[in-house]
């Protein structure tokens, strides 16, 4: 969960090296010194709220825990946190006013895919390190040296996608549904890209807008499909409507959902028979355990690949 990736981003461990050198940069200049500012963005308001909000709850108590600790170099972290909205245009406004008011030289982002690459550029060209938690689109860490990310790129997550539905769950025949911004398209496309490699035919494929709620043609297009399964890249906002109006309409097909249906929020939005049933759908992160989730691309400096998760767990894998 994003709440999780949050609390390793700001954890000792993965920071270290990037906040002793920021820290040896301004004892060496300033032996007086102050706190060692951080960055950090993330959707506090609009659509994406639910999320920015766990991913604050996160950073917070891991620069708790770092400062509880003595901090770093003697030095306490201070969070500069600002709300991006989960736009570009408030996430360049943003990492100005990171960069140009308050001076960070290491910024977390808690934020998603347009959001991260619309800053990346502006981190970069001021050599401010930024570390993605959350965004999966490879833009992000092309934009140059000093970006990096610790959660997998989408095409890497939408090829492990199709090994586990290939190969784990045995389907053949799936209908394919997909947000049309970034997060959704890169996964997707990568789902796209392997899937006649694990005996997978995609039967159709549908999109649909962050904006919409109501699925009534999709739904009526994948019933007449008939799929094995169902493949779907949603936030816990979509993928909840969309869940209960494929399961109201009579499809028990299993549905296989993209890392962004990890948000609790989704369960509440899910039908009930959905959450007491274990046999109604599948929500899988499909992080890969396979070499496709490392290369030697800058797009992949990324933390070391997870193995999968299933919600709920299907009869044959209890």
């Amino acid at each position: 969960m994003l709440y999780d990736r949050l609390r390793v981003a700001l954890r000792p461990a993965h920071l270290m090296m990037g906040v002793a050198v920021v820290a040896f940069a301004s004892t060496s200049a300033h032996p007086g010194y102050a706190d060692i500012k951080v960055g950090f963005q993330a959707p506090l308001t609009g659509f994406a709220a639910t999320d920015g909000k766990s991913a604050k709850i996160a950073a917070e108590m891991a620069v708790d825990d770092i400062n509880g600790a003595g901090g770093v170099l003697g030095q306490k972290l201070q969070l500069i946190t600002y709300d991006d909205q989960a736009k570009s245009d408030q996430a360049i406004f943003t990492a100005n006013k990171l960069i140009g008011e308050d001076g960070v030289k290491l910024v977390v982002n808690g934020s998603y895919s347009a959001s991260g690459r619309a800053a990346a550029p502006v981190f970069q060209k001021a050599g401010v390190v930024m570390i993605a938690a959350y965004g999966v689109h490879p833009d992000i860490t092309t934009a140059g040296d000093y970006m990096f990310r610790l959660v997998h790129l989408g095409p890497p997550q939408g090829r492990a996608t199709a090994l586990f539905v290939g190969k784990t769950l045995g389907l053949k025949k799936v209908s394919t549904i997909t947000m049309d911004n970034d997060y959704g398209q890169a996964t997707m496309d990568g789902f796209l890209e392997a899937a006649p490699k694990y005996g997978i035919e995609v039967i159709n494929k549908y999109s649909y807008s962050l904006k919409d709620r109501q699925f009534g043609s999709i739904v009526a297009s994948v019933k007449r499909d008939n799929p094995d399964g169902i493949y779907a890249t949603a936030y816990f906002f979509t993928g909840g409507p969309l869940v209960s109006q494929l399961r109201a309409a009579g499809i028990k097909a299993p549905i296989i959902g993209s890392q962004a249906f990890d948000s609790e929020k989704f369960i509440e939005r899910s039908p009930a028979p959905q959450r007491r049933a274990p046999t109604s759908s599948i929500a899988s992160t499909a992080i890969a355990r396979t070499k496709r989730c490392s290369t030697s691309s800058p797009s992949s400096r990324s933390a070391p690949a997870m193995p999968p998760k299933v919600w709920p767990p299907s009869p044959t894998r209890r």
